[in-house]
């Protein structure tokens, strides 16, 4: 199991990316959160299978929904943090 975070930038809010992206990441059998983020664009932190994860970052770079995705920059988290289930944080 590993641990990664997703910057997506583009047109990503108001247009129902995060609850495309919950579903997706729980299809998936991933653990974390995504929320909006304050600089416009939304941040993404799962934990799973690399193959899992591999397939949401694809999924996301295929422009799903009404979205316009510009940039997708991934990184692995180095933590302890364990999520029981995945969940869309509003601020």
């Amino acid at each position: 199991m590993i641990t990664a975070e997703f910057d997506v930038h583009g047109r990503v809010q108001g247009v129902s990316l995060r609850a495309m992206i919950q579903e997706q990441a729980t299809q998936k059998g991933l653990t974390g959160y995504v929320k909006n983020t304050s600089e416009g664009s939304v941040r993404v932190v799962c934990q799973g299978d690399p193959d899992a994860i591999n397939a949401l970052s694809a999924w996301l770079k295929s422009n799903p929904g009404s979205s316009h995705i510009d940039d997708v920059t991934v990184s692995q988290l180095d933590t302890n943090m364990q999520y029981s289930h995945f969940t869309t944080l509003y601020s």
